[in-house]
């Protein structure tokens, strides 16, 4: 504080007697803080207080062991403490003034290089602690601990063993710097015994009560110590191995260390074996996979003399993963399952076996469009259906004669509907599947000539048909509508009785043509003809008997039954399908419906699919003639 006092006392003087005149402007200038650094710095850049004045500044140490100042740098010599004044010069009207301040400069802190860990050779005897580069200029001094078998002289150690030691590396302070130290530590290595075989050795359990252990042959003469890492496989007492169940363990061998030579381990495997069981081979499994497909299944592991237990492992099991002996199948594919037998008793340990699991996918074809085309258009390229399975696709119609099958191509033959299956083949684990599509081919519509009337007699005869000509070859099928005075016999006609009937006729699909329009002919049945009877032989006349002659009897034909005149007003036919359910009904009920040639009763009639002729007769009108398809 009287430092401090003194010097504002001088700096108040100093502004007093630097007045130049009555007219002088009082230079204003701020104070200076003290200044504090450590002497690592080594160089302190002094900042002057502000000022009104433009006066240049200059600066003075006290303590020129502590520092040097040149301009505004202060250079730092040692530690300690030095008064730094600092002197603005006048300028024009502005006076000159100075200000005081204090620097201390502690003691700075090392820098020294690290010593890493050391590793020496027992038969070097000695070691020299090296000396570490440091900033500071101070003495260095060495200590060692932990180490019984060690000496140190100076910075040089003397061993007698193998060890390690715990070095530390001091320094001294300066006036300066601090004191500052290191640590390492000094591994001094004996030298390793060179050791004969200690192999692998297979006792089995049932054979083998127990055995002594030999270790290896070695340079060092160290006391050997064994231990068996699992004793409940094998134990070790002292130099006794005792064989305890079937399995694996690990025999360490443990030299101690024998001056000049170093402690070793060394170990072998000890397999502990049983009776092999019997184990039948183990059949490759296929599984099928659907979406209605079980997904898990218990596995049933290979036959085995013995009762061990067996673990299952999948060699992918994003296709099928194993949990216990459940088997999850997640999609087709291929695994290979590894099975292992635990040993049990007497018996040893099974495995690795292995099989082949397939799981068969069954693909999920895409559906194709059914198709409709007309006689004689370009052929048709299918297109593939697609699903997992990478199987080959082939294709078969239903009637060649309609669509013909080239590879992926189809043929358009004839008219009428054609049924194409695609059929994926099965691959190394997919199963084949199958899906199919209709073609439907609309024929070319047959000309047809003249049906003309038929007259038969009432004789049963059958009479083949004429058909009407036709550009078609297409088969022809034929009703009667009343098949009691005439029915068909295939394309034959029989004269029944007497009357008259209508015969319809319609020509079936054929090569390019399509099923052709319906014709009507009238069939007139005539009476059977009388069959003239057989005269029989008279005798022979005698010469005055005059032969009387026996009357020839002759048989007029019946005249044909002139045909009904149609009625003034027709009967309105309506005819409904439902599925398979075909229901007819007439205005008039003296109607005759005949179905496929057989008369039947207005109303329902459960069908068969395809193709029926309906026919709807007033008196000898047709009324209704109409080919229905019924699905």
């Amino acid at each position: 504080m009287k430092r401090i006092i003194a010097a504002a006392t001088i700096s108040f003087a100093l502004i007093s007697t630097g007045l130049p005149s009555a007219q002088a402007t009082l230079t204003q200038a701020g104070s200076m803080m003290p200044i504090v650094v450590s002497f690592d710095q080594k160089t302190v850049t002094l900042i002057p207080p502000s000022s009104t004045s433009p006066g240049k500044w200059t600066f003075t140490a006290a303590n020129p062991l502590v520092a040097t100042v040149i301009g505004d740098i202060a250079t730092l010599v040692g530690a300690g403490y030095s008064r730094i004044t600092a002197v603005q010069a006048a300028s024009g009207a502005f006076n000159t003034v100075s200000r005081v301040t204090e620097l201390t400069v502690t003691k700075g802190v090392p820098v020294i290089a690290k010593i890493p860990n050391q590793t020496v050779q027992f038969a070097a005897n000695t070691f020299t602690i090296p000396t570490p580069s440091s900033t500071s200029n101070g003495a260095w001094s060495y200590s060692i601990n932990g180490a019984s078998f060690a000496t140190l002289t100076g910075n040089v150690i003397k061993f007698t063993d193998g060890g390690t030691i715990y070095v530390t590396v001091n320094q001294a302070a300066t006036a300066a710097w601090a004191a500052t130290s290191l640590n390492f530590l000094l591994t001094v290595a004996l030298i390793p015994p060179v050791l004969g075989t200690f192999g692998d050795i297979s006792l089995n359990r049932d054979s083998v009560t127990s055995i002594t252990l030999n270790p290896p042959s070695s340079t060092s003469t160290g006391a050997w110590t064994f231990e068996s890492s699992d004793p409940s496989i094998a134990t070790v007492s002292a130099r006794t191995l005792s064989p305890i169940a079937i399995g694996t363990t690990t025999i360490s061998a443990t030299q101690a260390g024998a001056t000049p030579y170093a402690s070793i381990t060394v170990t072998m495997k000890v397999t502990i074996t049983g009776t092999a069981p019997t184990v039948s081979a183990w059949p490759a499994i296929a599984q099928p996979f659907s979406p209605t497909s079980t997904k898990t299944f218990i596995l049933n592991p290979p036959a085995s003399s013995s009762p061990g237990t067996w673990s299952y492992s999948s060699s992918d099991p994003s296709i099928a993963s194993i949990a216990g002996s459940v088997l999850t199948l997640t999609k087709p594919g291929i695994i290979t399952l590894t099975a292992n037998q635990a040993s049990s008793g007497s018996f040893s340990p099974v495995g690795p076996i292995t099989t082949t699991v397939t799981i068969q996918g069954t693909p999920v074809l895409t559906s194709l469009t059914n198709l409709l085309r007309v006689a004689g258009d370009p052929d048709i390229a299918i297109t593939a259906p697609t699903s997992a399975s990478p199987g080959a696709i082939t294709y078969t119609s239903s009637d060649s004669n309609i669509v013909a099958i080239n590879g992926s191509s189809a043929k358009i033959v004839g008219a009428g509907t054609a049924t194409i299956t695609a059929t994926q083949a099965a691959s190394t684990y997919w199963l084949s599947a199958s899906t199919t599509f209709t073609v439907q081919v609309n024929g070319i519509v047959p000309t047809l000539g003249a049906f003309n009337p038929i007259t038969i007699m009432a004789d049963n005869t059958p009479i083949v048909i004429a058909p009407p000509t036709s550009n078609s070859k297409g088969s022809w099928t034929f009703t009667s509508s009343d098949p009691s005075v005439a029915k068909i016999s295939t394309n034959s006609i029989i004269g029944v009785k007497v009357g008259t009937a209508t015969i319809t006729a319609v020509q079936n699909p054929g090569g390019l043509f399509g099923q052709s329009n319906i014709v009507t002919a009238i069939v007139t049945v005539n009476p059977a003809p009388i069959p003239t009877p057989t005269p029989t032989p008279t005798p022979k006349p005698t010469a005055s008997a005059t032969p009387t002659p026996m009357p020839v009897s002759s048989s007029t034909p019946t005249p044909s039954a002139k045909p009904t005149v149609a009625p003034a007003k027709l009967a309105i036919i309506k005819v409904s399908i439902l599925k398979r359910v075909v229901t007819v009904t007439s205005t008039l009920k003296t109607v005759v419906l005949t179905i496929d040639g057989k008369k039947s009763a207005l109303g329902k009639h459960t069908l068969t699919a395809g193709k029926h002729i309906f026919l709807v007769l007033q008196g000898s009108t047709i009324v209704y003639l109409k080919t229905l398809i019924v699905k």
